[in-house]
Order: C-alpha cells, then structure tokens, then sequence
C-alpha cells in the first residue's frame, strides 16, 4: 500500500468517529457535550486536508493507482454522504436541514459512483480527468457540512446552493458519460498527471 492509499485509508477511519461525534453531541444538546461538536469539526476539516494530500501525493509521486482512483471517490461519497445524513437526523442540536437536500446528495453521489466505477473499469489504466464541477460540488458539500458542525446561520442558503450543485454535476457528468459510450474510448480524456 503506498502512502497516498494510506492516507486514504485515514479517511475511512474518520467517517464513523464524526458520525459517532455528531451522534454523541445530539444526544447530549443542550446540556453540554460542546467537545463533541468541536471535535467532529477538526475530524472534518482533517478529512478534507487528507483528501488533498492523498490526491497531491499519488500525482506527484506517481502512486496514482488503479485501487486509489476508486478508493478516494468512495471515501468522499461515504463522508459526505453519511455525515450530511447524519447532521439532518440531528434536528434537535443543529440547523434542521431539510430532507430535501440529503436526497440530492445520496442519489447524486450513487449515480457519480456507478458512472465512475463503470468507466474506470472500460477506460485505460490511468483511467479519466474528472470535471471541475466535480471538485467544485464536493468543495460546496464540505462547505455545508462545517457550516452547520459550526452552526452559522441561514444554513438553508448554503445548502440550497450545493443542491443547485449537485443537480448541475449529475447533469454534466451523464453528459460525459453518453459521450465517453457513444464516441469510444477516444473520447476520454487521460488523468491529469499535475
């Protein structure tokens, strides 16, 4: 295992302590329990960080591997995912969010799964670039996720805008994807060695 699918590795680690976290501050609101929201926001942000770091050192170190380029997206999907589940289940000790927006969120995350394993496994071995929507939408995600671990107001805003995201993402990448079976592999595009 090379250390950028190590650090990914962390990443799984983090995504039932947060969950865990958030479960504990929720069941203790209002009598306490703060160190369990903070805690779970330092978990977060360390996720994110690690996610950086693992994508920058498997390019810049050339351990860019077949595993890794499933093994990164699923742990943002699951992250994010079961997180933004888990802060709309807490109603009690955070903004409500409403269920709207994990529904998004699940079914837009299911079908970037599908559509990415599908590729990955009929495309080369580098496999392809994704889109910056892509980076974008998950940037927003985990802008929404600490905004309401933080609890900063009119979180209904910030989510509102991620679904916009969202939906926008699914549309462009299933227009890449009909492209990418319509046209043949010349029209994928090589993963981004920088």
């Amino acid at each position: 295992m090379n250390p950028a699918n190590l650090i990914t590795g962390v990443r799984f680690v983090l995504i039932p302590i947060v969950l865990a976290a958030i479960w504990r501050y929720n069941s203790t609101f209002p009598d306490g329990g703060e160190v369990w929201r903070i805690a779970a926001c330092w978990m977060v942000f360390a996720g994110a960080v690690s996610d950086i770091l693992d994508g920058y050192i498997a390019r810049r170190f050339n351990y860019v591997t077949k595993i890794g380029s499933i093994l990164d997206p699923l742990a943002d999907k699951l992250g994010s995912g079961l997180i933004i589940i888990a802060l709309a289940a807490a109603r009690r000790s955070f903004e409500p969010v409403y269920l709207w927006y994990p529904a998004i969120i699940i079914v837009k995350e299911l079908m970037m799964a599908v559509g990415s394993l599908t590729i990955i496994k009929k495309s080369p071995p580098k496999g392809f670039k994704p889109l910056i929507i892509g980076k974008v939408s998950a940037v927003v995600q985990a802008v929404v996720i600490m905004w309401l671990l933080l609890k900063w107001p009119k979180g209904i805003i910030v989510y509102s805008f991620s679904a916009f995201v969202a939906v926008l993402t699914v549309i462009l990448y299933f227009h890449m994807w009909l492209s990418c079976f319509q046209g043949g592999k010349k029209n994928w595009e090589p993963l981004a060695e920088t």
